[in-house]
């Protein structure tokens, strides 16, 4: 059992239904994990602005050039290492545990050969 439940959409405070809402608007349903940081509209606001910097963002070429990845790689695995970080320690503290059939949905593949 989840130890922050998610929240109803419709039973979510102003705040965090306008969150919420701006999320289906753009063609998202809000999953379970979303709709519990809704209990907390500052934690559901941190997490959809760090989804959308992570779209936009571009580095210095000073910085990108040197090493031969591009602004888009960076951001990516920099986006995508925060999120995790964030989405982990959320599950943990909510309580939330992926189905073993979601973890093998998601788990690396080898690759052939």
């Amino acid at each position: 059992m989840a130890r922050i439940e998610p929240i109803p959409m419709d039973q979510a405070p102003p705040k965090a239904r306008r969150l919420l809402n701006e999320l289906v608007e753009r063609g998202v349903e809000p999953g379970p994990m979303v709709r519990a940081m809704a209990n907390a509209p500052a934690l559901l606001r941190g997490y959809l602005d760090l989804t959308r910097a992570m779209k936009r963002t571009h580095l210095d070429r000073r910085i990108t050039g040197a090493h031969g990845y591009s602004d888009e790689q960076i951001a990516e695995v920099a986006g995508l290492v925060s999120l995790q970080l964030l989405t982990g320690g959320f599950n943990l503290i909510a309580g939330i545990h992926a189905s073993a059939e979601a973890v093998r949905e998601t788990a690396p593949r080898p690759a052939a050969g």
